[in-house]
């Protein structure tokens, strides 16, 4: 079960900041997240395809996703997310948190 389902992050400008400096985008304040724990990236297809979305660790722990064969550490490296794709950063004690795709019409307002 995720810890907060309702709490979304918009992915702006293709790249989203992970860890837990104030100045990230996501700010997650656990003692194993790293100041600059991660980024999400969208990359833009060509055309006609759809982007894809990748996470790129740069932190002391590495973050954790869920795999079919279980929780994986990624650590100082890039790799593609699937949508479902669940995350911890640093630690398996870590609040976790979904990877989803999600559509917005322009003027929408929910995060």
């Amino acid at each position: 079960m995720l810890d907060d389902p309702l709490k979304l992050w918009r992915l702006r400008g293709g790249l989203m900041r992970v860890g837990r400096r104030p100045e990230n985008d996501v700010v997650i304040e656990e003692p194993w997240v790293s100041q600059k724990h991660a980024e999400l990236i969208c990359r833009m297809g060509m055309e006609g395809e759809a982007p894809s979305y990748h996470l790129r660790d740069f932190s002391r722990y590495g973050t954790l996703i869920c795999a079919k064969a279980g929780w994986q550490r990624v650590h100082h490296q890039e790799v593609l997310l699937q949508p479902g794709t669940r995350l911890r950063f640093g630690s398996n004690q870590g609040k976790m948190l979904e990877f989803v795709v999600q559509t917005f019409t322009e003027g929408d307002t929910h995060y």
